[in-house]
């Protein structure tokens, strides 16, 4: 609330006075019966201040109980996914943060972030490293996300402050070194020295994060002091790929240039390393929840890799020739067991199932954005995923409005997740309209073709979006 001073303008100007201008709002309203009416406007930037308007006493005011547009876009509901995007367009970089609803297939901007540098990578985390006391640190959380791009420092922001100038927390120094030497693994080392290409924060262990650079490292930044607390130079060229194991707090794995996937028992990671070489340059590194022993590679040369931990060094547990250019994307759903979605540069998405070992090939489809870059499945939702590409930036998709994915998946959906009816008027996505392809052209693993019934093609209505913040 604001409090303002009044001044009286006959004190000023006596010729004024005859208006009696300090008794100007004093007169009764006939139609109030002695009880004022009024409503609330809400100040810009958070600050709020209490208006009383006569509005029984003027016909043009018709706010009254009318709720302002812009107040109900800056509430985020217990319904609503929160997204955040990199994104940059001609020479500015920004952070959107998105609010996604499913009920009504709603998404809007809810506010926006100014980066100062390219951004490449993403990671979210709940360990509140802005905050100074340790015991606070340890007992609290947090709605963060940490930021890396062509700078070798770190920027974490919290989503919960709108419109801030500036991260929270930054590690790592701002500038590249000019030597650009492998370093030794060292707890005194400040950081990178060149381009931060992807983030992991440790679920178990909440205070740990994991970077990977261009300057063949691997850090882990202990968030309690901001510093980094092991350093790991293992391999031979970029490292474009992170990983914490999701149930083990000292198991990390990590990709490189030099085709190379490492896993380290960061206890002692010297002695405890594990290698797997691969066919292409690791673009993407994924843990399989449903069974911690194993995890997905995915190569720019279009194949994905099932790799054993319990077989260093060893063969796949198999391979998909999944796309013709390289697979930027890798992610699956947290709920469903076997549901893997990749994206790549060949400009597709493809959605496979992946359970038992056998993979296949339920859905492809060309999105119409150029060359895809990401793909991550909502936590809260099973099906629901969203890709980033070079053109439109994001979309949000629910795969339960496929057909092939109704009837492939229904099996395992949670009670909780009502699907789609074949007869239902309900929208189906855009891509009903393209089978299935079968195994031989889409899996190098499969032998047996994914046959997979598809629904008729339905035009699909625009989403109704609810308005951008304004800015």
């Amino acid at each position: 609330m604001i409090w303002t001073t009044t001044m009286t303008m006959e004190d000023d100007d006596p010729e004024l006075a005859q208006y009696d201008l300090d008794n100007y709002d004093d007169d009764e309203d006939p139609d109030a019966d002695g009880e004022e009416k009024g409503v609330l406007l809400a100040g810009l930037e958070g600050a709020f201040t209490d208006m009383l308007i006569q509005s029984g006493a003027d016909e043009y005011i018709t706010l009254k109980d009318e709720k302002l547009s812009d107040d109900e876009d800056d509430e985020i509901k217990p319904e609503d996914s929160l997204l955040v995007v990199g994104k940059v367009s001609d020479d500015l970089s920004s952070l959107e943060i998105m609010v996604y609803n499913e009920a009504d297939e709603s998404e809007y901007v809810h506010h926006d972030q100014i980066l100062d540098t390219f951004p490449l990578c993403l990671e979210w985390l709940d360990f509140p490293v802005h905050v100074q006391d340790a015991q606070l640190q340890q007992n609290s959380h947090a709605n963060l996300v940490a930021a890396g791009g062509m700078l070798p420092c770190i920027s974490i922001w919290d989503l919960d402050v709108v419109d801030s100038m500036e991260p929270a927390v930054q590690l790592g120094p701002s500038k590249r070194s000019k030597k650009k030497k492998k370093k030794a693994a060292s707890s005194s080392v400040e950081g990178h020295n060149d381009a931060v290409l992807a983030l992991s924060w440790n679920p178990i262990a909440r205070h740990l994060l994991a970077s990977a650079s261009a300057d063949c490292t691997v850090i882990v930044w202990d968030l309690r002091t901001r510093t980094c607390a092991l350093s790991l130079a293992a391999h031979n060229d970029k490292v474009q790929a992170v990983a914490w194991h999701p149930f083990e707090a000292t198991s990390l794995l990590s990709g490189g240039m030099d085709k190379t996937v490492r896993l380290y028992d960061c206890r002692d990671p010297e002695n405890s390393t594990r290698v797997w070489t691969v066919s292409g340059e690791v673009e993407k590194v994924l843990w399989n929840r449903f069974d911690p022993c194993q995890f997905l590679v995915s190569c720019d040369d279009g194949f994905v890799y099932c790799m054993d931990v319990r077989q260093p060094g060893g063969k796949p547990l198999y391979s998909i020739s999944a796309h013709s250019q390289a697979v930027n994307g890798l992610s699956m759903s947290p709920q469903i067991e076997g549901v893997l979605a990749t994206v790549s540069s060949d400009k597709e998405l493809k959605v496979w199932d992946i359970q038992g070992g056998k993979p296949s090939c339920v859905l492809s489809r060309n999105m119409k954005m150029g060359e895809l870059m990401s793909v991550a499945f909502c936590h809260d939702a099973p099906f629901t995923l969203a890709v980033g590409g070079q053109k439109q930036g994001v979309r949000v998709l629910n795969l339960m409005e496929n057909a092939a994915m109704r009837g492939h998946f229904s099996g395992r959906c949670p009670k909780t997740v009502e699907w789609v009816s074949e007869d239902s008027s309900a929208k189906q996505m855009e891509m009903d309209d393209e089978p299935a392809p079968n195994a031989a052209a889409a899996a190098a693993a499969v032998a047996t073709p994914a046959s997979h019934a598809e629904g008729k093609k339905k035009n699909k209505k625009p989403k109704t979006k609810r308005k951008h913040h304004k800015k």
